[in-house]
């Protein structure tokens, strides 16, 4: 197994490899990073890593970062696939080329059309726009759009089905945990979330009850929205 450390932000979208990591029990550091608000983008909240020697891993700047024997890997879709092939058995990328196609055409929409577009537009409207005054209204269409990914999501998964794709978990499944998530960071109260989205709810009931969620959320300072509901593995 080569050695693997993960660039990370807590609560952050870095948090899907984290979970992916520790699911497999693939033996990995992490380095805890911070948004740098005065110059964009990340560097190491215990100062060891500025974000000038960040960008030479990524050149956005952004987490999460994976660097496998000294090379660095970028983007979600690219991460969860490499550490889906170190253990094939688990099929996190599905289980037949259907399904593998499956997996990324979720994943693709997920991290690149439903956080780009709608939580980018929420958390950073500065992206789209320099002009301050127009910040809200970007917002708004943000929010506005999530609302909508999420109705896509919910009307997906309310086929039956146990997971997102196939008979088994993916990481489809796990990003789809911290999109839930996502949803109460920007206003929407768990309550409302469970009633209007039944059949998410009921899969990330399943979700949060994996170990390798729990450690995760926990060491990330995150809150579970099943607390009283004990871990099990699936």
């Amino acid at each position: 197994m080569p050695d693997i450390k993960l660039y990370r932000n807590d609560r952050a979208c870095s948090m899907v490899p984290h979970i992916v990591l520790r699911e497999l029990n693939i033996p990995f550091t992490t380095v805890r990073m911070r948004m740098n608000s005065d110059i964009g983008g990340y560097d190491a909240i215990d100062e060891t890593l500025s974000r000038s020697e960040y960008v030479k891993l990524n050149a956005d700047a952004y987490v999460p970062t994976l660097v496998v024997g000294g090379e660095p890997l970028t983007e979600n879709l690219a991460i969860l696939f490499y550490l889906s092939e170190l253990s094939p058995e688990r099929r996190l990328f599905g289980a037949t080329s259907w399904e593998r196609a499956k997996v990324t055409q979720w994943l693709a929409w997920l991290t690149g059309t439903m956080h780009g577009r709608g939580f980018g537009c929420v958390w950073r409207p500065q992206r789209f726009s320099d002009d301050e005054s127009v910040w809200p209204d970007i917002q708004a269409k943000g929010k506005k759009f999530i609302g909508e990914c999420y109705e896509r999501i919910e009307s997906r998964l309310a086929a039956g089905e146990r997971y997102a794709v196939g008979d088994g978990l993916t990481a489809v499944d796990i990003y789809l945990h911290t999109m839930w998530r996502w949803g109460g960071a920007i206003g929407i109260p768990v309550e409302e979330l469970k009633s209007k989205y039944p059949s998410w709810a009921k899969l990330m009931r399943k979700v949060e009850k994996l170990k390798s969620v729990r450690d995760a959320m926990a060491e990330e300072n995150d809150t579970l929205t099943f607390e009283d509901e004990g871990a099990a593995v699936l």
